[in-house]
């Protein structure tokens, strides 16, 4: 996960964000059966989705990209991974593959802040919002 979010990072500095009323996520025990979505682009342009679908202890990660640069997301540009996540207050701790990133319940939202290959961050948060 880490890697395609970095990847995303490296090719979009600006993010854009979809949204549909459903009820408001206002407390990490309220993630079990919740899908999550944001897309990145530039203007109107959307290059990539990321989609987290949280189960009991585990999730689904998916991000469809624009790989071949045709303005088009297809399911063929699309990588899933699972992991688990943990909580600790409105913080969200995701696993996948053993790498763990930290993101934050804030405002009914899903805050993911970017990291590069060092575990650094960039200056860029991925905001997801309940679908």
């Amino acid at each position: 996960m880490k890697k395609l979010l970095f990847i995303l990072a490296f090719f979009m500095p600006f993010i854009a964000f979809t949204s549909c009323s459903k009820d408001e996520v206002s407390s990490t025990d309220d993630l079990a059966g919740t899908k999550w979505e944001g897309n990145i682009g530039l203007g109107d342009l959307v290059i990539a989705t990321l989609r987290l679908n949280f189960q009991e202890t585990t999730f689904t990660a998916s991000v469809r990209m624009d790989l071949n640069g045709d303005g088009q997301i297809s399911d063929n540009e699309e990588e899933v991974s699972t992991g688990t996540y943990t909580v600790d207050g409105n913080y969200i701790y995701l696993t996948i593959e053993g790498e763990t990133e930290k993101a934050e319940l804030r405002d009914g939202k899903i805050v993911l802040k970017v990291t590069d290959w060092d575990g650094e961050s960039i200056p860029m948060e991925f905001i997801l919002e309940q679908v």
